[in-house]
This record gives C-alpha cells, structure tokens and sequence, in this order.
C-alpha cells in the first residue's frame, strides 16, 4: 500500500473522490477504507473493509448494515464523495457532492492503520475510473491535491 495515503493512528482525516466513469443504473462502486491485510475483498462479506455502495447507497462491514445509523444517498458519475474518518472517535462519514456529511460508522477500529480503499463489483471490468480529488488531515497542515 501507498503510504502517502496511511491513516495514521489518531487524528481526523478527510478526502474526496470523484467517480469519472460507471454503468448508470448498474453502478459497481464501493468506497471506504479497509485494514492493511484484507483477507476477504468481497463488500458482501468482508470483516476488513468498511464500504458505502454506490448503486443503492447501502453500507457494508460484515456484510450489509440493514439497520444503518443514517440512510445513504445513491452516487453515480460526476458525483464527488467526501470521506471523513476520526481515528479517535472510530467513526467514518460520507458526504455526496455538496451535502452536508453523514455519519454512517461508528465501529471503525482506533487502534490499527487504515487505508483508502475503492472496490469495483460488477463483471463490467475497465468500465469504472474512480480518483481521489484531495486528501487532507484536519488537524494539521498536510494537505494533497491531485
């Protein structure tokens, strides 16, 4: 994994994401973050990942949150999505193009590295083009632009 985009241990950190290509109606995007060492990379099972999806907004860590703490939006192209995840609270946000953000975690780990994480689903492989816009911490001056 890249370490520029570590999340360190404490702090809060936020980025952006832009989805630049996806099938409209059949989106096949999920993002989140995910512990360094995924064992299982499928969004419908996965312990190590924490995701939002784009085609029906659900959320997943474990397979899907049916009982979520907020209801998501639905993203799809030219949509930007801002992350935010408190590494000392353990919960991560999403926020759709110029919404407010919306907590969906609260179960993150605060203990263990994280990372940003893309998940690409469907069997339309080459047909999803996802960038990070910014990535920044909030409590410091570090901030990328891409």
């Amino acid at each position: 994994m890249n370490s520029e985009f570590l999340l360190f241990l404490g702090g809060i950190y936020q980025w952006k994401f832009k989805i630049l290509k996806d099938t409209r109606g059949n989106e096949g995007i999920c993002l989140g973050v995910s512990l360094a060492n995924v064992k299982d990379f499928s969004h419908l099972t996965s312990k190590d990942m924490w995701l939002y999806r784009s085609y029906n907004g659900g959320l997943y860590n474990d397979g899907e949150i049916l009982h979520p703490i907020n209801p998501m939006p639905e993203y799809s192209i030219d949509d930007i999505i801002t992350v935010q995840v408190d590494l000392d609270e353990g919960t991560m946000s999403f926020g759709k193009n110029a919404a407010p953000l919306v907590l969906a975690f609260d179960n993150l780990p605060t203990n263990v590295e994280l990372y940003p994480i893309v998940v690409f689903y469907t069997s339309n492989h080459g047909k999803h083009y996802v960038i990070i816009k910014e990535m920044e911490k909030t409590d410091s001056l570090m901030k990328y632009r891409f």
